[in-house]
Parts: structure tokens; sequence; C-alpha cells
């Protein structure tokens, strides 16, 4: 089975369902291993994740993404620079 994809800005997100013993519905994940998720609830919001700590709650999944991309980019950089689905052009 493939799973799906969705971009932010300047990363690409793999979703991935949950199973049965989960408490939210996908999740959302850019660098593979984890460090930074997006999970949607079953309430609707967007919880974003270090690890296992929650950081923040989003309204949109638009807006989670763009959070975790900027918490991606802060605090774990060369796995942002690895993400990112363009790079640009220097002048």
């Amino acid at each position: 089975m493939k799973l799906q994809t969705v971009n932010s800005s300047k990363i690409t997100w793999t979703i991935y369902p949950a199973d049965d013993h989960s408490d939210f519905l996908e999740s959302y994940c850019a660098d593979g291993d984890g460090l930074v998720q997006v999970k949607q609830t079953p309430t609707g919001r967007f919880d974003l994740y270090d690890e296992m700590e929650r950081l923040a709650s989003f309204d949109t999944l638009a807006e989670a993404l763009e959070g975790g991309q900027m918490w991606l980019a802060n605090d774990y950089n060369e796995v942002f620079q690895s993400a990112r689905h363009h790079q640009e052009v220097q002048a």
C-alpha cells in the first residue's frame, strides 16, 4: 500500500492512517522518524507534536502543517533541509 502525501509550502508530509489503538484519526510526518508530527484529533483539531510532547493545536490542517514546518526548520534544520520538496534558486 502506497502512503498518500500532502504538501505544506516547503516540505512534503506523509499521511499515516491511525490503527485501532490510536487516539487520533491520521498523523502527518515529514521527517520519516516522527520527530515532528501533526495528528488529527477526533474533534477535528490538528495537534502539533515534537516527539511525544504536544506543542500546539490548530483549527486547520494547513495551519498545522505550516506550524510543523516552522518547528522542524527551527529545531531540526538539517532534517528540514532534507525534507524540502523544492530548493530556492540562488541568484
